[in-house]
């Protein structure tokens, strides 16, 4: 059964006898999207060809500048998105989609320093294309355009505030913390092993997180 971030927060915090700690339940947030992000990035590391399995799609707001502060003169308009969240990252990819908001056109990934190239060129003046900087997608060569589609693996999926996940205006927020948070349950599992065994065992050292593959092994007090 997928479990919610709160529901994840509740069982830990419950292990240890803290339900009501807010601000342990406030780091144990923080410590489970690090480590959600570690063990994910190193699972895609060993199995690329299961990326798709973790991709989150959003949709994202953009505007028409005409100042970018970047290291390659390039010919305006474009058009720019607001901050986005880090995503995961494989050895070639850094979003798996950047298109249309209906996911029907996807725009080609360029380097900043190719895009004169590209627009000089009669194959491929007229084709969109967006680099990434300082956290923000850049599209050229496109007429005007309000919102764009992603897709990729968000190294915190909490931090969806600039985002949404529809045009819907119905559709509020993109991350909801009493939905099913998104991870795997092998991941899930590993995650809160280790903090269990970890952090809240440094924290508050009690029989509630003692690694049970080694409790077989303790003395029994009284015993023979």
């Amino acid at each position: 059964m997928a479990l919610s971030l709160n529901k994840i927060i509740s069982i830990l915090s419950d292990r240890v006898g803290q339900p009501f700690n807010v601000n342990l339940q406030n780091e144990l947030k923080d410590i489970i999207g690090y480590k959600r992000a570690d063990y994910t990035r190193q699972f895609l590391d060993n199995n690329p060809f299961e990326r798709k399995e973790f991709l989150q799609s959003f949709i994202v707001e953009v505007e028409e500048t005409d100042t970018l502060d970047c290291d390659v003169d390039l010919e305006c308009p474009w058009f720019i998105s607001c901050e986005l969240p880090q995503p995961i990252r494989s050895k070639s990819t850094i979003w798996d989609y950047v298109g249309t908001a209906d996911y029907s056109h996807s725009f080609g990934y360029l380097e900043p320093e190719y895009i004169k190239f590209h627009q000089a060129s009669k194959y491929t003046a007229e084709k969109p294309k967006w680099f990434w900087q300082d956290n923000r997608i850049v599209i050229t060569n496109i007429e005007k355009i309000k919102h764009i589609g992603v897709r990729g693996i968000l190294s915190d999926p909490t931090s969806f505030e600039k985002c949404a996940c529809s045009l819907d205006p119905d559709v509020q927020v993109c991350f909801d913390p009493d939905a099913p948070y998104p991870i795997a349950e092998d991941i899930l599992n590993a995650v809160m092993r280790d903090i269990l065994n970890v952090e809240l065992r440094n924290m508050f050292p009690q029989p509630a997180v003692v690694n049970v593959d080694k409790v077989e092994d303790a003395a029994v007090p009284g015993g023979e």
